[in-house]
């Protein structure tokens, strides 16, 4: 959803060439004439396949991707090769919720991932987005899913958490923004 409003907001800017991104090459092939890279790969959970697979490292896994394949090695192997090619800006999305020390994996692989990338490009653009929403996001649907089917709405702490959601358009106008300026 975030990608193709962003894409859709730069349509006219924006070359897609796919890559693989465990292979450095398909990285290099993506990027190489390109003078702004903005890496938006991450994921919210890691998913399970039925049938392992094998690793660089020989081990087998059922996970497609890890929290610290996607947030961690994949940005840095993308900001290397971006230093590689000669890119000129590497803007980094990362997460409000990226923290080194949290008991969440999930929060450390994202302060990890902008370690890795800030060691690689020192001047690297790190964006910490919250809550992204828009049409046929997860968060929406998932309070509308639940309001329908629940007889009543859960509010987590009694309802005194705060959620400061932002909406995809506006992101996308502030990534152009960042990109604009180089």
């Amino acid at each position: 959803m975030f990608l193709r409003q962003f894409i859709k907001f730069l349509s006219s800017q924006l070359g897609l060439i796919p890559f693989s991104a465990r292979d450095r090459e398909t990285i290099r092939e993506s990027i190489k004439h390109s003078d702004v890279v903005v890496n938006l790969i991450g994921k919210s959970y890691e998913t399970k396949h039925v049938v392992p697979t094998r690793r660089a490292n020989g081990k087998l896994s059922r996970t497609n991707f890890s929290f610290e394949e996607a947030h961690v090695d994949i940005a840095r192997n993308i900001a290397e090769v971006a230093k590689e090619c000669g890119v000129s800006r590497f803007i980094h999305v990362s997460a409000t919720a990226a923290n080194a020390n949290s008991s969440s994996r999930w929060s450390r692989s994202k302060a990890e991932g902008e370690a890795a990338v800030r060691k690689v490009i020192d001047d690297a653009i790190i964006v910490r987005l919250n809550t992204v929403f828009g049409p046929e996001d997860r968060f929406l649907n998932l309070i509308a899913e639940a309001s329908k089917r629940l007889p009543f709405f859960p509010l987590i702490n009694g309802g005194q958490n705060l959620v400061q959601p932002v909406y995809v358009a506006d992101v996308a106008k502030g990534l152009h923004s960042l990109i604009q300026v180089s």
